[in-house]
């Protein structure tokens, strides 16, 4: 037996004393857990990673040449070309969203081996911006990573959603954000330790940024090295085999007698598939490629499963484009400068360094607020507490607020109330809005379509992230024009794009549990 869609209340509420040896998770498990959400910590640590190293990666010269590497200690590059840089990770990973769904259908990569290759292609990107000779091998580096990340953050949610038991699925799918979380802060905290370090204050052997994404490079190649330690996501390893690893992964023995009933049900597996030989149903489990998603869900096809898919891809693309227009990214671009201001930072009589070094401990401040925010949800994620719609529903509703209120902050010069205002944002988005659309894309639909949909979900995630960066300073300067100069109202359309959130998920988003039996 198995089970998909929304996590059923009665899975909490009336198993409590049934779950039996469930309860006791081994170390396959843990091992498993922490091996897969290695690939979102580094899709986090890749979000983050040159932040706070622009001072230490750019001059405005050509820089020293270190003597024991050859390696330039700087590049002499313009902000706006270290932006397309830092674009080219957003730019990586759209591209792999997409790729994915066809290419792994065609290859038939199972999840455990995409994350390999995923890893594989991070340690080439970040092992190319380590030992850069030029900017150019660094954005290659940045693209490569990108595509890791793409990769990562298509199949960690389905593959944290498969490995563990019903009871624990919305705990352990919050993971996935909180490893991104932490990747993050770890980005954030190289950068504002040594490591970030101006090329002026270093001595000149090997610059300290280039060893900020050799940590990163060190994760992959752990999962590298512990890939045959790993096992199949047991739902791909085929009905033989997902029994004895849902077993290992709860921690029960595999002996004799499980492999008895394997071979009686390979026996009985082999009828049936002959009996259904020349109807149709070998295909039943073939995976949904992405185009053949596309094509039912913009068909006009009245069939049950046309219609469930329909809903459950427009749930998808509902959560998915709500988390990147909600304005997180762009209010932890604006963050600096705003807490700066009520802090005090911003003021003339504070040098340019210690204006640098007390943004970036505002940006790690607000990091710090993002992981922590992201706990609560691993409790109240389940059905029996708050739950996804809810947590989704409150999420959105302290963005809306916080964003309004920011805006009139920044219109007014309020610099306390701005700065309150940032801090509720990422509290709120770290609530609902930041995992809780990673943790449903496998449970909208049916197990065979939930790569392909999850392509889907994710490119259109890489693509609203993309335009935010694109769009939101030209945005922020047009509005200038009519606000008094500030710029602030522009976050008034992010608590918009919020209310209407909040709309289309109290009315589209419905709980329905689907219970399957192989």
């Amino acid at each position: 037996m198995s089970t998909r869609a929304i996590q059923n209340p009665d899975v909490d509420r009336g198993t409590a004393g049934r779950r039996g040896s469930s309860d006791k998770l081994s170390w396959l498990f843990l091992f498993m857990i922490i091996w897969v959400v290695a690939s979102t910590f580094n899709y986090g640590f890749g979000i983050s990673e040159l932040n706070a190293l622009a001072s230490a990666l750019t001059c405005p010269s050509r820089g020293a040449i270190s003597a024991s590497f050859k390696l330039p200690v700087c590049f002499e590059i313009s902000s706006s070309s270290f932006g397309v840089v830092t674009a080219l990770f957003t730019l990586g990973g759209l591209l792999a969203s997409l790729l994915l769904s066809p290419v792994s259908a065609r290859l038939r990569w199972t999840r455990r081996q995409t994350l390999g290759i995923a890893a594989t292609i991070n340690c080439l990107g970040t092992a190319s911006q380590a030992f850069a000779p030029a900017s150019w091998v660094l954005g290659l580096g940045r693209g490569l990573m990108g595509m890791s990340a793409g990769i990562a953050i298509a199949v960690v949610p389905a593959y944290l959603n498969d490995l563990a038991p019903p009871h624990l699925q919305g705990s352990i799918g919050v993971l996935n954000q909180l490893s991104i979380v932490i990747g993050i802060l770890i980005a954030q905290a190289l950068g504002v330790s040594p490591l970030g370090a101006s090329a002026s204050a270093q001595h000149i052997t090997f610059a300290g940024w280039r060893w900020v994404p050799i940590v990163s490079f060190a994760i992959s190649l752990l999962q590298l090295l512990c890939f045959r330690l790993s096992i199949d996501s047991p739902r791909e390893a085929g009905p033989l085999r997902e029994k004895t690893l849902r077993a290992r992964l709860a921690g029960r023995n595999v002996g004799s007698g499980l492999e008895e009933e394997s071979e009686e049900q390979e026996g009985l597996l082999d009828s049936e598939v002959s009996s259904r030989s020349g109807t149709g149903g070998a295909q039943a489990e073939k995976p949904i490629e992405l185009q053949e998603l596309i094509r039912t869900v913009t068909s006009r096809d009245g069939a049950a499963g046309a219609k469930s898919l329909r809903k459950g891809v427009a749930l998808i693309v509902l959560t998915q484009l709500s988390q990147q227009l909600s304005g997180v990214n762009a209010v932890l671009y604006y963050s600096s400068s705003i807490l700066s201001d009520a802090l005090g930072a911003g003021s003339d009589r504070q040098g340019s360094s210690d204006s640098e070094a007390t943004a970036k401990f505002i940006a790690l401040g607000i990091t710090v607020i993002n992981a922590l925010m992201t706990f609560p949800p691993l409790y109240l994620v389940s059905e029996s507490r708050l739950g996804r719609k809810n947590l989704l529903l409150l999420s959105a509703g302290v963005m809306c607020a916080s964003n309004a209120v920011l805006a009139l902050g920044i219109v007014n010069n309020i610099s306390i109330l701005s700065a309150l205002s940032i801090v509720t944002v990422v509290a709120g988005f770290s609530l609902g809005l930041g995992p809780v659309p990673f943790l449903i894309l496998p449970e909208l639909v049916e197990p065979r379509a939930v790569t392909s949909a999850s392509a889907l979900g994710i490119s259109l995630n890489w693509t609203a992230n993309l335009l935010i960066a694109s769009f939101f300073l030209p945005l922020r300067n047009l509005l200038a024009s009519v606000d008094g100069g500030s710029g602030g109202s522009v976050f008034a359309i992010f608590a918009v794009i919020n209310a209407a959130s909040i709309l289309g998920i109290q009315r589209w988003y419905a709980y329905e549990w689907i219970d399957q039996q192989d």
